[in-house]
Order: structure tokens, then C-alpha cells, then sequence
């Protein structure tokens, strides 16, 4: 049994980790954590700062082997991935959430339960993002999307469906759409900022509208053993009344099909443009 109250100054989840490899989390924090109860039932109270943000979690864990379990709420403040990942792959973001966490399991076969999270305004790779929620589910080799429907400065993500977890379940699939009212929100991806090197002008971007929608279903599963059937991707974008500089197009559609996503991908497209006008 542990009654333990304690100030972290500071704990290292690094060395943490190598106790619990599953665990992705890296870095020193520090602050108060509370723990009461056995290993496979213990309630922990912690509110963890460091260098990726502020932490808080309220709840109970069973970190007693071969299955674990985590039942309570996760809130954070600031939090930066990629500084907690220590993973220089992952985005830097400023993130501003409350999850609700029901979850256990070893692993993909067993794992079950549900998670449900409140985005609050926060900033991914420099966009900002308005808020949004995310309701998942896991149980019988699958995970499922009950809610996904985050909105920022690109456009509105929704999507609801289920994927496999193990190669047993792979007929599920998962739509999803997103919607851009103008390519100006896409800016920093499509037409990053240029330098009029001729007049010496500031740097101007070019010009850009008109409204996209894309629309993808994934179907299959998320394992990928050489057994494993995989998984598939159909997308297919349409744009209207789009301006790029000094170039218009009425109407666009692409359509784009990828195979054995996971692994050895296989990408086949389609275009067709309506009414194109490029401008000098």
C-alpha cells in the first residue's frame, strides 16, 4: 500500500521510462504528486511543470503487469510535443486541452475503453487552432471515432468511423472531410512568402482564394505485420472559383487512391480542371 505525498525537484521522466518503456514522455519536471493505494489501483494527484508545460493529472492507474489501466482526468497548458517527445519529428505546439481517460489494456488486442478530449485555442507548427473535441473508443481489435471535429486558420476537420488495431479486423473504415472557406488559410503550406528581389519590396505572398473541400475514407486496419491485410485510402478534393496568383480555375477535382498505406505505398490520381486562366 503507498501514501505518498511528495515535490518532485525535479523527477526525470527519462529515467522514468526506462522502467516503463511504453511510456513516450522525456524531459525533467517538477511539483507536487499525491499517490494512495496499491499498485493495481492507486490514486495519483500530480501537477507536473518542465520545459513541454504544465501537466495535471487526477485519477486512479493500475500499473500492476501485464495489463495497465488509467481512469481520470489529464488537463495541460502550453504543452509543446515536441519537447515532451524530445522528438525533433514532432510538432511544436502550444496546446491547451482537458481528456477524460477510461482506458486498459497490454497492447492492441486487449486495449479497451474510451477517451474524450476538449481542444481549447492552441498553436500546432505555428497555426492556430480555435478549439475542437475528440471522442474515441477501443474495444474487440478495433478503435473507433465516435466524435472528431477540431476547427482552426486551414479550415474544419470532422470525421467518425473505426479502424482495426489488429490484422483480425480490417473491414472497418473511417470518414473523414475537411473544409477550407479560402486557400489563404493554407498559406503557409501552398505559397509560402517570397522577396521581390527586383524593387526590394517586402516579401509579398501571392494571392489566394476560393473554397476546397476534401473528403477521405480509410479503410482497414492500422496493423501493419507482413500478415496484416493493411490499410486503404480514397481522397478526393474539390475546389471552387480558386485564385493562386495570377492563376484562376473555375473548378477542380482530384481524386487520389493509396494502397498498403502503411507500408509499401501505392499512389494512383486523377485531375480535371475547369475553366483554367494564368495570368502574366
Amino acid at each position: 500500500t503507498y501514501d505518498v505525498a511528495l515535490e518532485a525537484q525535479p523527477l526525470s521522466l527519462t529515467t522514468l521510462a526506462r522502467s516503463y518503456p511504453a511510456m513516450p514522455f522525456r524531459g525533467v519536471v517538477t511539483g507536487p504528486i499525491r499517490a494512495v493505494g496499491h499498485a493495481d489501483s492507486l490514486r495519483v494527484d500530480a501537477t507536473l511543470d518542465g520545459a513541454a508545460g504544465r501537466m495535471r493529472w487526477e485519477g486512479f492507474v493500475d500499473t500492476f503487469e501485464p495489463s495497465y489501466a488509467a481512469h481520470g482526468t489529464l488537463s495541460a497548458e502550453r504543452l509543446d510535443l515536441r519537447a515532451l517527445l524530445d522528438d525533433a519529428r514532432a510538432p511544436q505546439t502550444t496546446l491547451a486541452f482537458t481528456s477524460r481517460v477510461d482506458m486498459r489494456g497490454s497492447g492492441p488486442t486487449d486495449l479497451a475503453g474510451a477517451l474524450g478530449l476538449s481542444l481549447a485555442r492552441s498553436v500546432v507548427d505555428g497555426t492556430r487552432v480555435f478549439g475542437g473535441a475528440v471522442q474515441l473508443a477501443a474495444g474487440d481489435g478495433r478503435l473507433r471515432v465516435d466524435t472528431l471535429d477540431v476547427e482552426g486558420t486551414p479550415g474544419r476537420l470532422r470525421g467518425r468511423g473505426a479502424l482495426g488495431l489488429t490484422a483480425a479486423v480490417a473491414t472497418d473504415s473511417l470518414r473523414l472531410t475537411f473544409d477550407v472557406d479560402s486557400l489563404g488559410g493554407l498559406r503557409r503550406w501552398i505559397a509560402p512568402v517570397r522577396s521581390d528581389v527586383a524593387d526590394g519590396d517586402a516579401a509579398r505572398p501571392d494571392s489566394l482564394d476560393g473554397g476546397v473541400r476534401v473528403s477521405a475514407t480509410l479503410v482497414g486496419t492500422l496493423d501493419t505485420a507482413r500478415t496484416s491485410p493493411g490499410l486503404t485510402v480514397r481522397a478526393r478534393l474539390d475546389g471552387e472559383e480558386l485564385v493562386y496568383g495570377a492563376t484562376r480555375v473555375r473548378a477542380a477535382t482530384v481524386q487520389v487512391g493509396v494502397a498498403d498505406a502503411l507500408r509499401s505505398a501505392v499512389v494512383q490520381g486523377t485531375a480535371a480542371l475547369d475553366s483554367v486562366v494564368a495570368g502574366g
